[in-house]
Order: C-alpha cells, then sequence, then structure tokens
C-alpha cells in the first residue's frame, strides 16, 4: 500500500517539542470493499468463466448502465480513471498549447493534462464545497485569457 508521510508533534521526555513521523495510507479502501467484496468476486468469476477479458458482455453492460445512470446518451468504459480523464480532454479538442484550469487534486488530472500536450493552470478550490473556486478561475481567466469549458459528465 503507498503510503503519504505525515509528521505530528510531540514531547519529549525533558519536555521538549519534538517530531514524530508517522504514515497515512494514502488510499485504504478496506471497509468500502468487504462490503461489496461478493458482487466483486462473482463480477470476476463471470468474465473469467466467459473468457472476455476486453469487451464483451460485462462490459457492455456496465457502459449501458452507467449512461443512464449519468443521464448520458452512452457510458464508455476505460482501463482506469486518469485514461477518462485523457480521453475526456482528447474528445473535447485539448491539445498540445492549450491550457486547462484545474484543482491540484489527484496526480491523475495534471498528469493527464501533460500527456495530451496541454499546460494545467492550477486553481484553488471553495473551501466549503471543496469544487473548484469560481474566484480562483475568475483570477486565473484574468491572467490567461478566455477559458472553453467543457461539459463533464451530462450531455
Amino acid at each position: 500500500m503507498l503510503e503519504s508521510p505525515s509528521v505530528k508533534e510531540a514531547k519529549s521526555s525533558s519536555g521538549t517539542k519534538t517530531a514524530e513521523r508517522t504514515s497515512v495510507p494514502l488510499l485504504d479502501l478496506t471497509r468500502q470493499y468487504a462490503q461489496i467484496r461478493q458482487e466483486v468476486l462473482a463480477a470476476i468469476e463471470e468474465v473469467c468463466d466467459s473468457q472476455h477479458y476486453i469487451l464483451g458482455e460485462a462490459v457492455s453492460r456496465f457502459e449501458t448502465q452507467a449512461g443512464r445512470f449519468l443521464g448520458a446518451k452512452h457510458g464508455i468504459g476505460c482501463a482506469s480513471g486518469t485514461d477518462a480523464i485523457f480521453l475526456a480532454l482528447a474528445a473535447a479538442g485539448v491539445g498540445a498549447g492549450d491550457e486547462v484550469i484545474t484543482p491540484f487534486s489527484f496526480f491523475a488530472t495534471a498528469s493527464s493534462i501533460l500527456r495530451i500536450g496541454a499546460r494545467p493552470v492550477f486553481a484553488d478550490i471553495d473551501p466549503e464545497t471543496f469544487n473548484l473556486s469560481t474566484a480562483s478561475v475568475a483570477q486565473i481567466i484574468d491572467r490567461h485569457g478566455a477559458f472553453g469549458p467543457a461539459s463533464w459528465g451530462r450531455s
């Protein structure tokens, strides 16, 4: 498991402040997985039994259900969230020389922007909603010029 170091303050036996290093898991899905374990194992078994590891009926079902859930005409399964971000950028026509305003969230976002040849421009988040701050985006647009929004999720 990947871990992110964390430093917390402690006091030594002499009463002076010291730093104590602890590890905080970067991603721990143990509790979430425990709740859906049987469903996940059944889906894996279905794919293994069908021998359709790429595309196939399970992927088709997922894409149909995802599209319906999102209210979109289509759902497209990807190998990873990073691939999904990359494909969304490509579909929006983002490419070399473009700038993409993004919060610094997970490294996959910035790496997908770089992979397509564009440059990430980082904006702050709203501390109440944790979404991209419109005030921060407005300041960036003033410095960088026009911003062409892309529709994410619903069309």
